[in-house]
C-alpha cells in the first residue's frame, strides 16, 4: 500500500511506503501530518475519466482475488471509448499485481521544479541518501531503494525513427512515450490550425530539461530528455534501479 504526502515547498517530495518518519537509526518510526507549505499536491481522484488519477502502483487499483499468487487483480475500469481500449484493459484486469521493476508514477496537481529535484537528487548529488528529495523504504528492511533521476539507467529513444508510415507527421520523432516536438511553430502560446501535429488537441513543448529544443544541437533532443518527469501531466515517475518485492 502506497502512502503519500503533499510535497513540500519547492518540490521536496516525500514518498514512502506506509512510512513518513525514520529515526536516527534508519528504521521508521510511524506516521505524522502532512507538513504545510506550497509546494504541489498529489492528485487524488478516484472518478476521473478516462481512468481515475492516483499514484500508482496502488492496491486501491486492485481487488481481491484468491486465486491469484499474489492474492489481488488489477482494477481498471472496462469503460472506454474504443473497442482496443476495453480489450486492453480487459488483459490488464488478469494481471494479478503491479510489475517489480516497474516505475512509480506520482500524478500532481501542478509543476515540479525539477531543477531542484534534480539538485538534491540528481547525478550530481552524491550517493548519500540522507539529502534526497523521495524516498521508497522497504518495510522488511527498512532500507531505501535506490531511484533512477536523471541518472540515466533507463533510455527510451527510438534506434530508427524513420521506419514509420511515409505520410506520418511523426515519423522522424526520437520518442513513443514523452513528447520530443515543439507544436508552437509561430511562438504565440496557442494552439493555432495546422500545429497539432500529433491529434491530441494539446499544444505540445518537448520534454527536455530546459522545457523547450536547443535549435543549436541537433541532439538535444536525445542529450536533454526527461525520463523522470511528465511537463503535460505534471507527473513524477519514478524507476527503481532494483527489483522490488512482492508483498
Amino acid at each position: 500500500m502506497v502512502t503519500i504526502y503533499r510535497l513540500a515547498p519547492r518540490t521536496l517530495v516525500v514518498l514512502l511506503l506506509a512510512v513518513s518518519c525514520v529515526d536516527g537509526g534508519g528504521l521508521p518510526t510511524g506516521f505524522r501530518e502532512t507538513p504545510e507549505g506550497s509546494g504541489p499536491r498529489v492528485r487524488w481522484d478516484l472518478d476521473a475519466q478516462p481512468v481515475a488519477e492516483i499514484p500508482l502502483p496502488n492496491d486501491v487499483a486492485t481487488y481481491p482475488d484468491p486465486s491469484a499468487r499474489t492474492g489481488r487483480r488489477l482494477n481498471a475500469s472496462l469503460l472506454a471509448p474504443t473497442g482496443l481500449e476495453r480489450r486492453t484493459r480487459a488483459e490488464f484486469n488478469k494481471i494479478d499485481g503491479w510489475g517489480t521493476f516497474a516505475p512509480i508514477t506520482v500524478p500532481l496537481d501542478a509543476p515540479l521544479d525539477t531543477d531542484e529535484l534534480l539538485r538534491v537528487q540528481g547525478p550530481s548529488a552524491g550517493g548519500s541518501f540522507s539529502g534526497h528529495a523521495v524516498y521508497v523504504i522497504n518495510l522488511r528492511t527498512g532500507v531505501p531503494t535506490p531511484l533512477d533521476i536523471g541518472a540515466g539507467n533507463f533510455t527510451f529513444n527510438l534506434q530508427r525513427p524513420d521506419n514509420y508510415a511515409e505520410n506520418d507527421p511523426r515519423g522522424a520523432e526520437s520518442n513513443l512515450l514523452f513528447e520530443t516536438v515543439e507544436e508552437d511553430a509561430n511562438g504565440n502560446g496557442i494552439l493555432d490550425r495546422g500545429e497539432d501535429s500529433d491529434f491530441d488537441g494539446v499544444l505540445d513543448h518537448p520534454n527536455t530539461l530546459s522545457g523547450r529544443l536547443d535549435p543549436t544541437n541537433p541532439t538535444d533532443v536525445y542529450d536533454n530528455l526527461m525520463l523522470f518527469y511528465e511537463r503535460e501531466t505534471n507527473t513524477l515517475i519514478l524507476r527503481p534501479k532494483k527489483s522490488m518485492r512482492l508483498s
